[in-house]
């Protein structure tokens, strides 16, 4: 594992466990068992440190995508996929969550998941989905993400998929 990702997943882990409050450089090269000036030549202060975990989530969320359409998934679908396999698999809504937590103040960090929703509009756009239709699954994706993360409304996983196939049938009837 490259030092850059190890010290990405210790501050993951302090946020998780200890809160955002905790999240110092000193407490990340602790956690990663890096010296701070390792820590330093990745992250000259904190504040690229949130913006790197931020590029790690959406790098992540990228690399699941690709994977789904490498199975012949439209990006629709493939987008789909990825959000629900991150519902029901913790470790990731957790990393997301701290980053979503160490992010909420930072406006030049959120502009980063601005552009990811506007490429999202871009690749429905590109396939034909019509924009209500591809806007409605991803406000469905993210509300079913926000809900398990913050433990609100949860839905049972079979509800989940099956909002979620409901709106796909949509898509595949305008098609």
């Amino acid at each position: 594992m490259s030092t850059k990702k190890k010290l990405l997943e210790a501050a993951s882990k302090i946020i998780i466990t200890r809160g955002i409050g905790s999240l110092t450089l000193e407490a990340v090269a602790n956690e990663a068992g890096v010296s701070k000036g390792g820590l330093l030549y990745h992250f000259p202060n904190k504040e690229e440190l949130i913006c790197g975990l931020n590029l790690y989530t959406i790098e992540r969320f990228r690399d699941r995508i690709r994977e789904e359409m490498s199975k012949g998934k439209n990006y629709i679908e493939a987008y789909t996929e990825a959000t629900l396999n991150d519902l029901f698999q913790t470790e990731f809504l957790g990393i997301d969550a701290s980053v979503l937590a160490a992010s909420a103040n930072h406006a030049a960090v959120l502009e980063k998941w601005n552009e990811e929703c506007t490429r999202f509009t871009e690749e429905v756009l590109k396939e034909g989905i019509p924009f209500e239709l591809g806007l409605s699954l991803r406000l469905a994706c993210d509300g079913l993400w926000y809900s398990k993360m913050f433990g609100m409304g949860q839905l049972k996983e079979e509800e989940q998929r099956r909002i979620i196939a409901y709106i796909l049938q949509q898509i595949k009837e305008v098609q």
